[in-house]
């Protein structure tokens, strides 16, 4: 997906101590951005056929450290801020679904606020 690409865009607030996520998109394409703030992203590969499968990331974003983090189907994320507040912004290449999205509240020893 090149990032002029998009079927729908949201923008998502996260304050100081709560996490966000843990979400995985089947088929969806995810581009992420910070908007206001700083934020860390967290990544879990869940591709079984990947050789960076379970494999942890972590990657911060905020004015100084600035870009569009592209996630790929089958990937785990999660994000918080050690900000009073802090807003991303999530460009999807396909409308958002329920079905096309799984979510869960712990994965290893992330726990979801």
């Amino acid at each position: 997906m090149e990032t002029n690409q998009f079927s729908e865009k949201f923008f998502s607030e996260i304050k100081k101590g709560y996490v966000k996520g843990w979400n995985l998109h089947k088929k969806n394409k995810c581009l992420l951005t910070v908007c206001y703030g700083k934020v860390v992203f967290n990544f879990i590969d869940g591709r079984k056929k990947s050789r960076s499968f379970n494999k942890e990331e972590k990657i911060i974003l905020d004015k100084k450290n600035y870009g569009i983090i592209i996630v790929p189907p089958g990937i785990w994320f999660s994000f918080t801020t050690k900000n009073k507040i802090s807003v991303i912004a999530n460009f999807l290449n396909n409308p958002h679904s329920d079905n096309e999205t799984l979510k869960i509240n712990k994965i290893k020893n992330y726990k979801i606020k």
